[in-house]
C-alpha cells in the first residue's frame, strides 16, 4: 500500500502529518502493547462506562477518551487538557483527540 492510499483509508480528514507517520509505523507487536497498556490503564473507566446512566455517561465516555488518548495520541490528549478552559476551543480539541483513537484502531486493524 502507498502512504497516500494508507492515509485515505484511515481518514477522509486532512490528518496531521506527524501523527500519520507515528500511527503508521507502529509495528503489530507496539499496538498490542500500546492496547494492553490503554487496558489495563483505563479499565476502571470502561467498568463504569458499562453501568452508567444518563447525563453521567456523557462524562465517563469523555474521561475514557482522554484516559486512552494520554497514551495512544499525548499531543491530541494534552491539547485537549489545555483546551478545557476555553469552550469554544474544547469542542474542536476533543474531535482530533478522537479522531486520533479512531485512526489509532484503523491502524491496529490492518
Amino acid at each position: 500500500e502507498s502512504l497516500t492510499e494508507l492515509k485515505k483509508q484511515v481518514s477522509s480528514t486532512e490528518i496531521d502529518e506527524e501523527e500519520f507517520l507515528a500511527l503508521s509505523s507502529l509495528a503489530p507487536e507496539e499496538i498490542r502493547r500500546i492496547s494492553e497498556e490503554v487496558g489495563k490503564k483505563c479499565d476502571g473507566l470502561r467498568q463504569a462506562l458499562e453501568a452508567c446512566e444518563g447525563e453521567e455517561c456523557e462524562q465517563v465516555s469523555v474521561a475514557a477518551n482522554y484516559c486512552a488518548a494520554s497514551t495512544i495520541c499525548s499531543t491530541q490528549a494534552e491539547s485537549f487538557m489545555k483546551a478545557m478552559t476555553d469552550d469554544d476551543n474544547a469542542g474542536a480539541a476533543y474531535e482530533k483527540m478522537t479522531g486520533c483513537l479512531e485512526r489509532f484502531h484503523v491502524m491496529a486493524q490492518r
